[in-house]
């Protein structure tokens, strides 16, 4: 790996995920660990073993000796009970097919691949019979290289597509926002034109041609749908420079193109079988390949849905496989407990793995006791996962848009005992994410630990929802548009969470356009839009980049405060506390809103002054009537000594001064108290959490008893897991070095 300065280096894209394959072979060690198959839950040994051989075996063997194979895995499958422990052993080759573990038939089961780059279970449809467009069915009656098919609405409405086993880019959100611009009244059934309400250049309201649409206008005329098909057509011909088609601050000065995507496609609803729009009829797929390839038709396919589908089974491992390109490559759904997804490949998959429980009987369900470890996971899109791409957030738009939140890792509504650790995510809309819909699931004892996380178009780590005792740590984020984002529910608030020693790198590449307006290519490293009520505690992470920490907005910006504490961080970013004022709130005046503040103490905030005109108004200032209570523990440094504000630049990527490259230079085995002028919280008892505030106010002092102690939702004091001692990140700080990703291994 070479010097510790290699980790600082400012790579992005490629050269990142360079540095997490070198982790992932070769510190982690992943296809060393996993050369034993692990046995399922409940099992002392395996009591039967089933071979098979997709490339020389058959379904007609019995399937007991390599000799006799079956040919596929759900041969195998079928011969097994949940009364023995069962491994299926697989050869090399590609299967296609969905293994189903359902109502507790299969249990006791591991599936083990033989051969993990080469043992691919390939959930996908090839697509053939394309039809490249006759020029006077091309936009403008030009010849084009749009390929169209027809198939059936009941599949064109969960159409996913890939090219080359990547994740294509459905474009028809572009022209349900553009066609406004051609739209006559003509063209709706209804007759009616809705007047769009400002003057944005942004329309109010967007068009379909999908008669099921809900959409704000889903009806239009034959003449208006052919219209429609047609500005598509002529869009996806284009390479959409200058177009805004969503009303966003963002697309306001990131217009969209087609760079760095590599194919596109649009599904226009010809016409259904029954008038009231029942029955299956017929959609056509329309497709444009953008990398020049000359027969693209040969490398589309579609998604089947489910590659591995385990529901309401136990004592499930699945392990050392590739899982390509299905909708969901693995979902643990409902009432199984005891899962093990251990050093797979998972490529092109939404969501690539996807625990959910769900209501069934009178009952909640919630998958529980699962461990997902050692994996390398991405979405594998068509297009650039880099965040410091000018177009990363026309990437990201276009799919939230129309795929919504695609993952590598997604728990919805899951249950208890859930570790996550030492899986390599890459190239993903987002990384790891919870999230719970109501009281009725909690996710207890959640423990998300020394994950790699590298090239996110959204959030790296997103701790949503219900959590109660749940731990992210030790993971490490480099290039992710949000390293960390909060979406703790306040209305039903458990706790606590525990966010601590891990570490962010974002290269910063922030830049103004010819018009003096910012490029939104800037990294955050934490940003959260949470309450008040969840005990939320970070510390002891070391967060490097463009923004550090950016607070709420909207209507909760008034709840996020009380029971939050930052404690013992680096923030080591251009602006290290963000380009916004907070407000007057709290006013600092009564004792009650001063206790609603956020706890800020013994951390270590740097950059260099941004003095630049356009970022002098908003400045977070340090007074006491802002939303953070600082308990003068804190060192502060800036190039600029007697600065006001805190709006910091540089970090340690461009900045001359030794103060700012600390981070870089003594990143392994320095105390934070030697690196740091002093920074020493090694004894969490001789904090002063509980302390007198004095506040000048409008000429007059005020004095407050403030209660910062730590604690949970019933007002009890309580533990940080770890050490809260003088070491910042995730290191150890006996390590001899940390060039060589060693300091990922739990």
């Amino acid at each position: 790996m070479g010097s510790p300065e290699r980790l600082f280096k400012e790579v992005t894209g490629d050269s990142n995920i360079d540095l997490g394959f070198d982790y992932w072979k070769n510190t982690f060690k992943v296809d060393d660990r996993y050369l034993i198959p692990t046995l399922p839950g409940d099992c002392a040994q395996f009591d039967e073993t089933f071979y098979v051989d997709q490339k020389n075996g058959s379904d007609i063997n019995d399937g007991l000796t390599r000799a006799t194979s079956f040919k596929t895995i759900s041969k195998a499958m079928d011969m097994i009970s949940s009364v023995n422990c069962s491994l299926i052993r697989v050869a090399s080759g590609v299967y296609l097919e969905v293994l189903d573990f359902a109502y507790g038939g299969k249990d006791k089961t591991t599936i083990f691949g033989e051969s993990r780059e080469e043992t691919i279970l390939l959930s996908k449809s090839p697509l053939d019979s394309w039809e490249k467009l006759a020029p006077e069915d091309c936009p403008e009656a030009v010849e084009c290289n749009i390929y169209k098919k027809e198939i059936s609405n009941e599949l064109a409405q969960n159409y996913h597509l890939h090219y080359k086993d990547k994740i294509i880019t459905p474009v028809n959100v572009i022209g349900q926002y553009s066609f406004r611009e051609v739209l006559e009244v003509n063209d709706l059934l209804s007759g009616v034109l809705p007047s769009d309400d400002d003057e944005d250049g942004f329309p109010d309201y967007k068009v379909t041609d999908d008669l099921k649409s809900s959409g704000s206008i889903s009806g239009l005329t034959s003449i208006g749908r052919d219209k429609f098909k047609n500005h598509m057509l002529g869009i996806m011909m284009s390479d959409a420079e200058g177009l805004r088609y969503l009303g966003s601050s963002v697309m306001d000065y990131v217009d969209l193109s087609y760079k760095g995507i590599e194919a596109i496609y649009y599904i226009h609803t010809d016409l259904y079988a029954d008038e009231d729009l029942s029955g299956d009829g017929a959609s056509t797929i329309y497709f444009r390949a953008l990398d020049g390839e000359e027969s693209p038709e040969n490398f589309i396919s579609a998604q089947l849905g489910y590659s591995v589908f385990i529901r309401d089974s136990s004592n499930i491992v699945i392990q050392n496989l590739s899982i390509k390109n299905g909708r969901y490559n693995t979902y643990i759904y409902r009432n199984s407990h005891n899962i093990k997804i251990l050093g797979n490949i998972f490529k092109g998959g939404y969501r690539n793995i996807y625990v959910n429980g769900s209501f069934r009987n009178g009952t909640y369900h919630s998958p529980s006791n699962l461990l997902i470890s050692g994996n390398q996971i991405t979405n594998n899109f068509s297009l650039t996962t880099d965040p410091q791409s000018e177009g990363h957030y026309r990437n990201f738009l276009l799919i939230k848009e129309i795929l919504s939140d695609a993952h590598g890792i997604y728990l919805l509504n899951a249950g208890e005992n859930i570790t996550i650790n030492n899986n390599f995510i890459y190239g993903v809309a987002n990384g790891i994410q919870t999230y719970n819909t109501d009281t009725n699931y909690i996710d207890n004892n959640l423990d998300v630990h020394h994950n790699l996380i590298i090239n996110v178009i959204d959030d790296a780590l997103e701790p949503g929802g219900l959590c109660q005792n749940c731990k992210w740590h030790h993971n490490h984020i480099r290039n992710a548009a949000q390293s960390i984002r909060l979406k703790l529910k306040d209305e039903f608030s458990v706790g606590p969470v525990f966010i601590f020693k891990n570490i962010t790198i974002n290269s910063d590449k922030f830049s103004l356009g010819e018009s003096g307006v910012p490029f939104h290519n800037s990294n955050t490293e934490i940003y959260f839009h949470t309450g008040s009520t969840v005990p939320i505690n970070i510390y002891n992470n070391s967060f490097n980049g463009s923004r550090c920490l950016v607070m709420p907005t909207g209507g909760n910006i008034e709840e996020a405060g009380a029971n939050f504490y930052f404690i013992n961080n680096i923030f080591n970013c251009r602006y290290s506390m963000g380009k916004i004022r907070v407000g007057a709130y709290p006013s600092g005046i009564t004792e009650g809103e001063k206790n609603l503040q956020i706890l800020f103490s013994h951390n270590w905030l740097g950059g260099e002054f941004d003095d630049r005109p356009s970022w002098q108004n908003g400045r977070l200032y340090l007074d006491d009537h802002e939303m953070f209570s600082f308990d003068g523990t804190n060192i502060i440094e800036t190039s600029e000594p007697g600065q006001v504000g805190f709006n910091f630049y540089g970090g340690f990527i461009g900045s001359n001064s030794d103060n700012h490259h600390l981070i870089r230079t003594n990143f392994c085995n320095k105390k934070i108290s030697d690196a740091l002028s002093g920074l020493e919280v090694s004894d969490l008892d001789s904090l002063i959490w509980s302390y007198e505030d004095q506040v000048q106010y409008s000429g007059n002092t005020y004095v407050h008893n403030i209660d910062r102690r730590i604690k949970n939702v019933n007002d009890e004091a309580i533990s940080l897991p770890g050490v809260i001692g003088e070491y910042v990140g995730p290191f150890d700080p006996n390590a001899s070095d940390c060039s060589d990703f060693k300091w990922l291994l739990p």
